[in-house]
């Protein structure tokens, strides 16, 4: 905190981030915010490499056209609300039944998401990738029909400053799905 106090400039890259530094008491006129965005000649460089993607991705895709694919791309952090779509799949499979959802990432979470797929009866329908490569995420990206990453405060001190993988998302043309809790409303339009 006194940090953010004692420097001249803060530089925030979302306006939930800014009330975060207000709230630690830094004066208005010091708080700068700095929109960030996203690297299309990177994106695109990935694309034109050869893609690695996992078999169970590439067979997937090739069982069914019809699939709809949803994805979230984070670090597993239970604060990501990776839970709360797995929880929410029975219901959503009821209306659509060749939904999958490809969770893209790894972190601490990961043993938890599974066992609540296994719970809810959703282990055929989300598949966690672990790890993946930049070109890779852009695939997954590309296959993906929508994203959906509703994150939340947690009480652990976990927070979406901002988001960058809405914006891949949306480079893609991938409709998102995001909670209105954090700095994903700079990030989607609302």
């Amino acid at each position: 905190k006194l940090f953010f106090l004692n420097a001249t400039k803060v530089y925030c890259i979302s306006k939930y981030t800014k009330s975060l530094a207000i709230k630690l008491g830094v004066p208005r006129d010091r708080i700068f915010i700095v929109p960030v965005g996203i690297d299309i000649d990177q994106i695109r460089q990935g694309l034109s490499n050869n893609l690695h993607i996992d078999h169970k991705i590439k067979s997937l895709k090739n069982q069914s056209e019809n699939n709809i694919i949803i994805s979230t791309v984070c670090r597993l952090e239970p604060y990501k609300g990776v839970d709360k779509v797995i929880i929410s799949l029975p219901l959503v499979l009821k209306k659509i039944p060749n939904l999958v959802y490809f969770v893209v990432g790894y972190g601490p979470d990961l043993r938890r998401l599974k066992k609540l797929a296994k719970k809810y009866q959703v282990a055929d329908k989300v598949f966690f990738t672990g790890y993946v490569s930049d070109t890779d995420k852009y695939f997954i990206y590309k296959l993906s029909d929508i994203f959906v990453m509703v994150s939340r405060e947690s009480r652990s001190g976990g927070v979406e400053g901002f988001g960058i993988v809405y914006l891949e998302a949306a480079f893609f043309k991938n409709p998102c799905i995001a909670s209105k809790l954090n700095g994903s409303v700079d990030a989607v339009e609302i």
